[in-house]
């Protein structure tokens, strides 16, 4: 006797509810969305062995390995990636600063590279180095208005090492900026730096006479990083994100009766900007897949705590935030199966700003042997399906969190309809006596489970 459970990814729209199966058990709540959900499919094929003759030494790196990583199969629709937070941050600023938008003057003010010829490409050299460009509106044609109208000064290399850059703004070869000199700029990405511009021997107005044109000294340029300077007075800040969850994205927590994490899990959020305790604690909502429903997660007395926390390691994206400040709690009464928790908007320390997203991130709880949390657990060869006597057959549940289920006795052939989970299911033993395709020895039996959430506009 043999028993096995198998998720088959598809869509059942209804008029307020949608349903999702998968092949381990993740929901997407979301009509219409069909993000890179958790699926062994992603780790399964992700060890690439075919090289390339295309490309010379193809750096396949984690593509070779891919399939021994447990991330791969998990949910990667991640409201803590760092490139989330910092396509974010693009959008943030294109709505701020229309050159940024919309900005059609773009002018090179220089360059700092040099030729390099990569190994197979076959004498065709490569540029390698630093380059700095403005955006601004096109005179004549386009007529921004308001305070951050002005110019944005761009500089990007595709070095692949950290360079610093030292001129003398007296002799040739510094690097010219598009502002007057004396100007403070600031950088709109993390790490938020300053820039005193010092004076050149060109006069801005190219009349002989001063102000110079602004003069960058000194700048240092991590591997392929890229920088965007606007006067201080110009600068906008980032807004709050949420950078970092604990215990991560689709985590899989594994209980055993009577450990410490039963009904118990610690979890903490951290942002880039000091946020309201309270108002966070408010922001969270849980939204639970379980087969336990009486069990609904709730913040234990006292164990909230806030505090500042040093972040340097928090992301690996140059130009994206860090971690500065943390939320973190207890939940109590927290049943097997999947939870949704849920960050509507929390505000800042002063109010003055939310996170303006709904961000939703998963965790998974449960024994070692629950499908719904431990995907490769999907066949069992004893225990689960038993005669129970000389009748019927009992298959017990081993996908806490799913919300319905069918079975099939013929490998797939045919299937029941779909019913509510529950932890035990009775079989009729006739069902695979009087089966006559199934020419196998031994009796088998396929369980497919289902999830179901609430729609989410």
């Amino acid at each position: 006797m043999m028993a096995s459970y198998s998720f088959e990814p598809q869509y059942y729209y209804g008029e307020e509810q949608a349903f999702y199966l998968l092949d381990n058990g993740a929901s997407n709540y979301i009509f219409g969305r069909q993000p890179m959900t958790s699926s062994r499919a992603w780790q399964r094929h992700g060890c690439y062995a075919l090289g390339s003759a295309q490309y010379y030494n193809f750096p396949l790196d984690k593509a070779l390995t891919g399939c021994q990583d447990d991330w791969n199969s998990l949910d990667h629709f991640d409201p803590t990636a760092p490139p989330r937070r910092l396509i974010s941050r693009f959008n943030h600023l294109r709505s701020i600063y229309p050159a940024l938008q919309d900005g059609f003057n773009l002018v090179q003010w220089g360059n700092k590279t040099y030729f390099i010829g990569l190994p197979g490409s076959n004498g065709t050299l490569t540029e390698i180095g630093l380059w700095y460009v403005s955006r601004a509106a096109l005179p004549s044609v386009q007529n921004f208005t308001g305070d951050y109208a002005g110019q944005v000064f761009l500089l990007y290399t595709n070095e692949n090492t950290t360079v610093d850059y030292t001129f003398d703004c007296k002799q040739d070869g510094w690097i010219t900026s598009p502002y007057i000199s004396g100007t403070t700029l600031r950088n709109l990405f993390a790490p938020f730096e300053t820039y005193a511009l010092q004076d050149s021997q060109s006069p801005y107005y190219n009349d002989s006479n001063p102000p110079y044109r602004g003069c960058l000294s000194s700048i240092t340029m991590n591997p392929f990083s890229f920088k965007a300077l606007v006067p201080q007075e110009m600068w906008v800040g980032p807004r709050p994100m949420m950078t970092r969850f604990s215990p991560g994205h689709d985590a899989r927590i594994a209980t055993a009766q009577g450990a410490g994490n039963n009904s118990n899990v610690d979890i903490a959020f951290e942002f880039n900007v000091e946020m309201s305790c309270d108002g966070v604690t408010s922001a969270l909502s849980f939204n639970v897949s379980s087969s336990r429903g009486n069990m609904v997660p709730q913040i234990k007395d006292g164990s909230i705590g806030c505090d500042f926390i040093d972040g340097t390691n928090s992301t690996y994206l140059e130009g994206d935030v860090t971690s500065l400040w943390r939320w973190s709690a207890t939940l109590s009464n927290v049943p097997d199966g999947i939870i949704e928790l849920t960050l509507t908007r929390p505000p800042n320390i002063d109010g003055s700003d939310t996170t303006n997203a709904v961000d939703r991130l998963l965790i998974r709880k449960g024994s070692p042997q629950n499908v719904i949390v431990f995907p490769a657990s999907d066949y069992d060869t004893q225990g689960s399906f038993q005669l129970q006597d000389g009748s019927s057959y009992i298959f017990n549940h081993l996908a806490k969190g799913a919300n319905s289920f069918r079975y099939s006795w013929n490998f797939g052939q045919n299937y029941t309809a779909w019913m509510p989970y529950e932890d035990v299911t009775s079989i009729p033993r006739d069902v695979f006596d009087d089966c006559q395709e199934c020419f196998w020895d031994g009796h088998h039996i396929i369980v497919q489970c289902a999830l179901r959430g609430t729609a989410v506009v």
